[in-house]
């Protein structure tokens, strides 16, 4: 530190140099400054002592305070590990009093297991010593149930395994199926006392009517029998002719379409068990009559023919065993194809007899230029075909046959479909008997016009049928389709016969007049020429 003059920085030196004493003095404030400057650094020391003592103890306060907060947080860390300590010994406490009480319900379980097998094993042998006991002796429960008299306690008796009777009021068959039913409840039951089966029976009726008779009329019959309280319910619940009646409805059974032959003599069966309720009135010889009687056609021919019913052992069950043999075997009815437009089929139900059908068949034969045997054109004579011979046609069902005059001639049959071939003589024969849809109003056809009229009827049919371009293929095709599965031709009878139908006819097996068949099994052996009328 320099000391400046008291004149200040801005004066001007002394134009003359200093003098010895200006010297001195000047070295003398030099020493002050010194000094001044020593105590400016002591001072300045003492500062910076005091500031390094400041932060010292800002230093050792906060290090303290660190101190104090590790040892905080080390106190929290140690509470910590020894809450942690209580509660793994809290759980491992627990857990052993867990593992202690398993091992207990455990050792429970056990002792249970041996007293239950000890229970059970006791139970099996008093089981086996009552059933050796049961063996010499009458049931105990019975005995008690049963009193000397024959009555039963009521009081343990159960009403509800019974049948019960719902109605309708006056129906034959339900009161009459109920009183079997109770019956067969009586006897499985062992209820045998008057008394016990006419209140027991009170039990088993639901339907008001008879209730409410039952009510009024049941203690009134108090200490008398079974019978007669039996036969004043049938008074009231049927009518009186009713045996009449269902002897009737046994006499009249038929058998439908929809039901076989077994379903058909069960039913019968069940109403011959009604009829002979307590009384026989209807045998199974009658029976079987009588179920003979409604069978279809067919299968009533069977019977007949195999002479079931004159056995001289007869048994029913045997009649309907052989019986059902025969339904088993007999053709079912083929389900027709709607392969085309329905208007041709079936809406009309018209059933052909035996010569209608065949009057139909031959004429549409006649009209085609078919061979009656072969049915194809043969060119033969009738009665000269060698054969073989065809037993299936198909006949259009547009076809409409001449009306029948009592007998049909027999043309012979073309050479081809085109018609009938011209004589040598250069004379066109005579027009088939049975053209079809001929009508005494139209003039007469020669050989060609018959031919050309069958020829479009046929490209119509197969048309309206959907045939296509080759309707022999599809014709070929329902015949191979109509033929049965087995070896056996297929009956047709007139029964399944129709104009509506598409008709492929089995002619040796219809049920038919036996000189048709034999005139359709061998023509040739007709009387009379190439015309001789048809025998009916």
């Amino acid at each position: 530190m320099q000391h400046q003059p008291p004149g200040g920085s801005n004066s001007q030196p002394p134009p003359n140099p200093p003098d010895s004493t200006d010297q001195g003095l000047e070295g003398e404030m030099s020493i002050t400054e010194a000094f001044k400057a020593l105590l400016t650094i002591q001072k300045n020391t003492a500062v910076q002592f005091q500031a390094a003592q400041f932060q010292a103890e800002r230093a050792q306060a906060r290090a303290e305070e660190q101190r104090r907060l590790d040892a905080k947080r080390l106190a929290a860390v140690e509470e910590q590990r020894r809450l942690d300590n209580k509660r793994f010994m809290e759980q491992r406490r627990i857990d052993a009093e867990r593992i202690a009480s398993i091992d207990e319900q455990r050792r429970l379980d056990n002792s249970r297991f041996d007293k239950q097998r000890r229970i059970d094993t006791e139970k099996l042998s008093l089981l086996e010593e009552i059933t050796k006991n049961s063996v010499n002796r009458p049931e105990q429960s019975q005995i008690s149930a049963t009193q000397a008299d024959g009555r039963i306690d009521l009081t343990r008796f159960r009403t509800s395994d019974g049948p019960q009777f719902k109605g309708p009021f006056q129906a034959v068959e339900p009161f009459l199926t109920w009183m079997q039913g109770v019956k067969i409840f009586f006897s499985t039951r062992n209820v045998s006392h008057s008394d016990n089966k006419r209140l027991i029976l009170g039990a088993l009726i639901s339907e008001t009517n008879l209730l409410s008779y039952y009510a009024n009329v049941s203690a009134s019959y108090e200490g008398k029998t079974w019978d007669e309280f039996r036969s004043c319910l049938f008074k009231f619940c049927l009518p009186e002719d009713w045996r009449t009646e269902l002897r009737q409805t046994i006499q009249h059974l038929e058998m439908s379409n929809s039901e076989s032959f077994m379903e058909f003599s069960g039913r019968a069966r069940t109403l011959q068990s009604l009829v002979n309720f307590e009384k026989d009135s209807i045998s199974n010889f009658d029976l079987a009559e009588f179920v003979m009687f409604g069978l279809p056609n067919t299968l009533k021919s069977k019977v007949k023919d195999f002479q079931l019913l004159a056995a001289q052992n007869f048994s029913y069950t045997e009649f309907e065993s052989r019986t059902n043999g025969f339904y088993a075997t007999l053709p079912r009815p083929r389900p027709s194809t709607g392969r085309g437009p329905t208007t041709l089929a079936s809406n009309t139900s018209n059933q052909l007899d035996p010569e209608a059908y065949l009057w139909r068949l031959f004429s549409y034969l006649d009209s085609v230029g078919k061979c009656h045997f072969c049915k194809k054109h043969c060119g033969n004579l009738a009665g000269a075909c060698p054969g073989p011979q065809e037993r299936r046609i198909f006949i259009p069902p547009s076809f409409v046959g001449p009306t029948e005059t009592g007998e049909l001639r027999r043309p012979p049959a073309w050479k081809n479909a085109q018609g009938p071939s011209i004589s040598s003589a250069g004379k066109a024969t005579g027009r088939p008997a049975g053209v079809a849809a001929a009508s005494v109003e139209a003039p007469a056809l020669d050989e060609a016009g018959i031919s050309a009229v069958a020829m479009i009827e046929g490209h119509m049919e197969a048309e309206a049928l959907n045939y296509g371009d080759d309707p022999l293929s599809f014709i070929e095709h329902d015949r191979e389709d109509s033929e049965p599965l087995d070896t056996e031709d297929t009956p047709v009878t007139a029964e399944t016969l129709s104009l509506a139908d598409v008709q492929m006819a089995d002619t040796s097996q219809s049920g038919y007049h036996e000189g048709l068949l034999e005139f359709l099994d061998n023509p040739s052996a007709a009387e009379g020429d190439a015309y001789a009328p048809l025998p009916l």
